[in-house]
């Protein structure tokens, strides 16, 4: 993985993602207890800034089936 330097924060974004989030931290929640499957967290933030390739956007959509999420 190709590490590239990230506009707002310090920390490198991994540069073959064709879709890339900056994102301020807000909360970070437990879900469930114990060792039970499902178990986790969900991440919550604010994000402030995104990371576009151009063969998946056109300036206006995201084209999914270049994409292929």
């Amino acid at each position: 993985l190709t590490p590239v330097a990230s506009s707002r924060f310090k920390p490198p974004r991994v540069g073959e993602c064709a879709i890339a989030m900056e994102c301020h931290l807000n909360q970070i929640v437990t879900v469930g207890s114990g060792d039970e499957p499902g178990n986790g967290f969900v991440v919550i933030g604010t994000i402030v800034q995104y990371h576009l390739r151009q063969d998946v956007y056109d300036g206006r959509y995201i084209n999914v089936h270049t994409l292929k999420p």
